[in-house]
């Protein structure tokens, strides 16, 4: 039995009192007996469903919950007097219910069981919960709007990471990519105590060649060398890039003196038989290898000077560093 607090005074209008705040309580009330029937409601049930009184006491509560719900919904409480079992009581439990026109709108539930003379009785607390069911998926979206917009500029930032270390013209690595490379490339041998080799390869005459066929040639001719070195003289583990003008940059990791040579010649005789579209073309190629740690600049510096010992002594060759001390 529950316990009415009341001061003395007031105890003769108790029932009024009650009336007043079941009508008045934010929330619509909803009672049923053990069978399941209406036998109790508040005004805001009827503003809520848009049912009049007469429409729902006395019918099942199922009355007000879609119709999918309803065999749930009677199993579950015929489950609940058999064995004591219950998934609902006590809980705020968010749902759909059914409106007297057909539409289905969300809403919370609280239900609470009484007991009064051996009868046994439900409470259902309920609130429409539309406006913030809208304002959750607003939420939902704007956040989601969020992401998407972050996930784009991360893949932008990420697209612009990549574009940076691109030669516009060849799409192959630029300077600072290569040099990053290297690095690499030092940070592994110092690990792993296995040399690698840099060919420095520089187009013999270029400057002729873009004055006699213009600079779309030149490029033209460029993005082909590119493609030579790229697609059948090099490995799939090597790094091929644009140093800068008509110089470019293999990195070999692996490759000692000898498979420097072995690597940088076939890449010059490559060069030397293809069919060029205007004229012939020859490339200097100089090479260098790291047994041991050094600077980045320094091992550049080695095959550029191999390269240019090439160029003083009539091009179209191939020279190693080492062999030239």
């Amino acid at each position: 039995m529950h316990e009415q607090f009341i001061l003395p005074d007031y105890e003769y209008c108790l029932d009024d009192i009650v009336a007043a705040v079941f009508n008045t309580v934010g929330e619509a009330i909803v009672v049923a007996n053990d069978a399941g029937e209406v036998i109790m409601l508040n005004n805001h049930v009827l503003e809520i469903w848009g049912y009049g009184a007469d429409d729902i006491l006395g019918q099942p509560l199922a009355l007000l919950m879609p119709e999918q719900y309803r065999e749930m919904h009677a199993k579950s409480m015929q489950r609940y007097i058999e064995t004591g079992e219950h998934k609902v009581l006590n809980k705020r439990l968010e749902l759909e219910a059914l409106h007297s026109n057909g539409d289905h709108f969300p809403i919370q539930l609280y239900i609470a069981e009484t007991r009064i003379k051996d009868h046994r009785f439900f409470t259902a607390a309920i609130r429409d919960i539309s406006e913030i069911v809208d304002a959750r998926m607003k939420l939902e979206q704007a956040q989601q709007k969020l992401l998407d917009a972050n996930n784009l500029i991360k893949a932008k930032n990420k697209e612009l990471a990549k574009e940076v270390r691109l030669d516009s013209l060849t799409r192959i690595f630029n300077h600072v990519a290569l040099k990053e490379q290297i690095g690499k490339e030092m940070d592994r041998l110092s690990r792993s105590k296995k040399p690698f080799s840099l060919l420095f390869i520089d187009i013999d005459d270029f400057k002729k060649l873009n004055d006699d066929f213009g600079h779309l040639h030149g490029d033209s001719c460029l993005r082909d060398l590119t493609h030579l070195v790229s697609d059948s003289i090099i490995r799939k583990i090597d790094t091929v890039g644009r140093y800068g003008g008509e110089e470019f940059l293999v990195i070999m990791p692996g490759i000692d003196v000898e498979g420097a040579m072995i690597a940088g010649e076939r890449l010059r005789q490559a060069v030397e038989s293809k069919e060029w579209q205007y004229q012939s073309l020859t490339v200097t190629v100089g090479a260098a290898t790291a047994n041991e740690i050094m600077l980045v600049d320094t091992i550049i510096e080695r095959a550029d000077q191999a390269m240019y010992h090439g160029k003083q002594h009539g091009k179209n060759q191939l020279n190693h560093w080492d062999n030239l001390q």
